[in-house]
């Protein structure tokens, strides 16, 4: 397994900063802020859609627009986080998938590879927000008629 990195080339001034990071270094750290992000994703959509739901729930029940403005800013917030968190991801996840062709991980050892295939598929990052927002919306509404 090749645990270098080739940059020298590409940027001649790192060459006396190089020779002490290896991908295996590296692919901990990328590993572990992939892990930092989604966590962060997984807290926030936990407190934040739930909250903005219930907001917005009551909102309606009561007819205050004050409470259902800031359900529906809860959840904008939420939206802006999900991608801004989401796009950052992406980053280490290319950087993960990249050590493990670059150092040819057996198949079943490339994780973070065979994740692509679900991450950019149908729940990409691009329409998940939105086909939240979709379910979001509906759900409210079933939850609004069924209270009157």
């Amino acid at each position: 397994m090749n645990t270098d990195i080739e940059m020298k080339d590409d940027h001649p001034e790192y060459s006396d900063y190089q020779s002490n990071i290896n991908d295996r270094d590296i692919y901990k750290e990328a590993s572990q802020w992939l892990r930092t992000c989604h966590n962060i994703l997984w807290s926030i959509t936990t407190v934040f859609i739930p909250t903005s739901m219930a907001a917005a729930l009551y909102a309606l029940q009561h007819n205050n627009g004050i409470i259902l403005a800031g359900g529906i800013l809860l959840y904008l917030v939420w939206f802006y986080l999900f991608y801004y968190y989401g796009y950052i991801a992406l980053s280490p996840r290319k950087v993960l998938e990249d050590i493990e062709q670059k150092n040819n991980f057996p198949d079943i050892l490339k994780m973070y590879t065979h994740q692509h295939r679900y991450i950019y598929g149908l729940l990409s990052l691009k329409y998940s927000p939105i086909i939240f927002t979709i379910i979001y919306f509906v759900v409210c509404t079933a939850i609004y008629k069924h209270i009157l």
